[in-house]
């Protein structure tokens, strides 16, 4: 019987997402079944699947997605573009993905419930912006403003007040937020002039951009988080987990495919146009009329593993959770959520 995943907990986790078969040995014959004929095969073959949400997490691995790389003859990869962040948290919380990029509190949550995933590097930083149509010089200059956008009590929100907070200015009391009922109302609001101040995240930023060249990029969310918590990075909005089933019983693969999946980030970074072509072929519905250097500079892909991604991911796990510990999975994850080569 499948786990029943609480609401609380899957509304944060789809919220970011919108910013956003295990592995095991064939039978011991050493056959597979390929277009109703059987195929010989080593003893020890494996399947890895690797589930990833349409729009930006996607994008990062668009480049091993379309090119599907041979690691080594006995292992088969394959590449999952899931249509539904609802979908791919069911299928981490379910354990039917070796690999997956997803949201970084669910890897917190997951691990909490039993540490059958450990992260092996963060992905994707925060790519949430302030935008308006007038200079706002600084934090301060929101005082007595209303600032429209989306996820009441979500992750995303739980940063941006945080970083009100350490800049001595109350969410409640000094400025009011309003929050739209889902993210396609947000971008009409603020191009009709019904909102003049919004929080919004890429590619929507984009999008605006694109459409009123009257619109400024006020601040970073990620930024703003950075400085506050003196951190070079900001705050991880995407992970990348391994099942440890897999890590244990195939780190050479593990370790290979983490390499080849950090070129494919930094090549999406360096080539929009070429990832633009590869977007369209492998499926991902993020308009990709949109990509350049500046809108994936602002996507703010990355990889970051090993000890560096440890206190990066820390410091954003605490800030939720001496918000909301449910958000997290109810308590501070240890060091053993993360492996390093």
């Amino acid at each position: 019987m499948k786990k029943k995943f609480p609401f609380y907990l899957l509304a944060c986790i789809l919220f970011l997402s919108m910013f956003l078969t295990g592995c095991t040995p064939n039978d011991k014959t050493g056959k597979q079944t390929t277009n109703n004929e059987e195929t010989e095969i080593a003893p020890d073959s494996i399947e890895v699947s690797i589930g990833f949400v349409d729009g930006i997490p996607a994008l990062s691995i668009a480049k091993l997605a379309k090119e599907t790389p041979l690691f080594k003859e006995n292992i088969t990869v394959d590449y999952d573009l899931i249509k539904g962040s609802d979908l791919i948290v069911s299928k981490v919380m379910n354990k039917e993905l070796d690999i997956a990029i997803v949201p970084s509190n669910l890897a917190s949550i997951v691990y909490n419930q039993g540490e059958s995933y450990l992260i092996g590097a963060l992905s994707g930083f925060g790519n949430l912006y302030v935008v308006s149509r007038e200079t706002i010089h600084s934090l301060e200059d929101l005082k007595g403003r209303e600032i429209t956008t989306i996820g009441k009590g979500l992750t995303p929100d739980i940063v941006f007040q945080y970083v009100l907070k350490s800049n001595s200015i109350d969410p409640l009391e000094d400025i009011t937020i309003n929050y739209m009922g889902g993210a396609t109302e947000l971008a009409p609001a603020f191009l009709s002039k019904k909102a003049e101040i919004i929080l919004a995240p890429e590619p929507m930023i984009s999008t605006i951009l694109s459409k009123d060249p009257t619109a400024k990029i006020q601040f970073s969310l990620n930024e703003l988080f950075a400085k506050v918590t003196k951190s070079d990075l900001g705050f991880p909005q995407t992970v990348l987990i391994v099942k440890k089933e897999l890590l244990n019983n195939h780190p050479e693969f593990v370790n290979s495919f983490l390499d080849e999946y950090n070129n494919s980030v930094k090549w999406a970074i360096d080539y929009p146009q070429e990832l633009e072509k590869y977007g369209i072929e492998v499926g991902i519905t993020i308009p990709t009329d949109i990509l350049n250097k500046d809108s994936i500079k602002r996507m703010n892909l990355n990889f970051i593993s090993g000890n560096q991604m440890k206190d990066v991911y820390m410091k954003y796990v605490n800030v939720l959770f001496e918000f909301e510990p449910k958000t997290i999975g109810g308590k501070l994850p240890n060091e053993g959520i993360f492996f390093t080569k």
